[in-house]
């Protein structure tokens, strides 16, 4: 897995940021800190779309307080890293080299090699290699050659508008950036583009699609550095606002470091709770059931940086968040032990809007997820979503599947289906060691005839007809 993360200009950490100017020295951009311009508003709109991505919309309010005068804005993306921390492109990304010579299937393993994982960036490596030692010249293959699918910096569907108009971007390459106030060097690609900055008001805005950077316990993180903005004029956003939408029935984690409390944070509908993390930092758990999650600030001085991820290694959270594959296969390896945890499972969709269970063993087993707000809802009156009803199909699905498979569990037979090795797994009688099935006895047969016939089998029969054969067969 190649990690990338993307920042604007002049920070030193890896991952977005706000807005920055620069001035052009030669064919090298140069950061700066702007006297004139100040910037009035921004409002930054995070919509989680799946599999580790937002879509990030961001709007900027500038007043030109001088005349009119013409400035680059640009926005940082660095080098990608691997699972260690370590760049893996710097050297490959120095100089410019010409491809021309290599055919469609090098070109295209050494594009798939940037956006992937450490296998491809081997199979780059390779390809380079066995192309060098053909030519007689050294050739390293030129990062231009990206520029339009952004394989380069994780960003996708990049798209700048200024003053209502869309705008051409570029992307450059820079080397040993510098942050005022700091020795730290770095290396970075820089989109970048001219802007009219009018007396007044001037209003850019920029969106794109950002796949977020992943880790064993984190299925995102998403960071973006808010320091930036104290480069315009006056240090400080007049009217800061950050909206998040994940969805229906999201969990998300923040860090308290652009903020000190919940006061200036508005949730529809939902609500956050203090925590910790695995390093005992204070930490701030969100559990949104609908709607938008929005910081608000006037006169807001931005320091440090925002930090959003969503933890893995707490199963029973992120059972509460419908987005995760989680939410799917982390509870169904509790089916096998008894009739009260396949309720369980079948009330969580209930749960995560606080019905108050008349079941009282239910009710408290609840009770102990910190996600659980009594709302008394009445069940009959809610409408689950699309992913939810999929959820409760799926178990009764697994019902029959179940009975139906265990004259071949009772073989001790490998299922390629997770859910049905899982399930049998709990059982000390059955070991998944063989993938050829003997045919079934007269017995057996009779017994998938049985299954086969019923219309509905209620979670109690579904029970006794398990017992019923483990008990006979077994």
């Amino acid at each position: 897995m190649i990690k990338i993360l993307f920042q604007i200009i002049l920070v030193t950490t890896f991952c977005l940021a706000n807005d920055s100017a620069y001035y052009t020295m030669g064919n090298h951009l140069v950061p700066i800190k702007s006297k004139d311009i100040e910037l009035q508003k921004e409002i930054i709109n995070l919509k989680y779309i799946g599999n580790g991505s937002f879509k990030v919309n961001i709007y900027y309010k500038l007043f030109n307080n001088g005349n009119f005068k013409k400035d680059i804005v640009g926005f940082e993306a660095p080098l990608p890293y691997n699972d260690n921390g370590e760049i893996i492109s710097n050297d490959f990304f120095c100089k410019k080299y010409d491809i021309s010579k290599l055919n469609k299937k090098e070109k295209e393993a050494i594009k798939r090699g940037y956006r992937f994982n450490n296998n491809y960036w081997k199979l780059v490596n390779k390809v380079v290699s066995d192309i060098n030692k053909k030519s007689k010249k050294k050739k390293v293959i030129d990062w231009h050659y990206w520029k339009d699918s952004n394989y380069l910096t994780g960003i996708k569907d990049f798209k700048v508008l200024v003053n209502g108009v869309e705008t051409n971007w570029k992307l450059s390459y820079l080397t040993n950036l510098q942050n005022i106030g700091s020795k730290d060097k770095y290396d970075a690609f820089i989109y970048y583009f001219n802007v009219n900055f009018f007396t007044g008001v001037n209003i850019i805005e920029h969106s794109y699609i950002i796949n977020c950077s992943q880790d064993a316990i984190n299925e995102f993180i998403f960071e973006y550095i808010l320091s930036t903005a104290t480069r315009w004029k006056g240090g400080k956003i007049k009217e800061f606002i950050l909206n998040i939408d994940m969805g229906k029935f999201g969990y998300f984690r923040i860090y308290p470091t652009f903020f000190d409390s919940l006061k200036n944070w508005h949730i529809e509908n939902g609500f956050a709770l203090k925590n910790k993390d695995e390093n005992n930092n204070k930490v701030y758990d969100f559990f949104i059931r609908s709607g938008k999650v929005t910081f608000y600030k006037k006169n807001f001085f931005p320091k440090d940086k925002i930090y959003i991820n969503s933890p893995t290694n707490n199963i029973n959270d992120r059972i509460f968040d419908t987005n995760s594959p989680l939410y799917f296969n982390s509870m169904n390896y509790k089916f096998a032990t008894n009739l009260f945890n396949l309720k369980i499972i079948k009330s969580l969709p209930y749960a995560r809007r606080g019905v108050v269970f008349k079941d009282k063993k239910l009710l408290n087993y609840f009770k102990k997820f910190k996600w659980y707000k009594e709302t008394k809802k009445d069940i009959k009156y809610i409408n689950l979503t699309h992913k939810e009803e999929l959820y409760l199909e799926k178990i009764e699905f697994y019902k029959y599947k179940i009975l139906r498979n265990l004259p071949y569990a009772k073989q001790n037979y490998d299922f390629n289906d997770w859910t049905l090795k899982e399930f049998f797994g709990y059982f000390d009688w059955y070991e998944a060691k063989t993938k050829k099935i003997k045919p079934l006895n007269t017995e057996e047969k009779q017994w998938l005839n049985k299954i086969l016939k019923k219309k509905n089998i209620s979670d109690k029969e579904f029970f006794d007809l398990l017992n019923e054969y483990i008990d006979i067969n077994i």
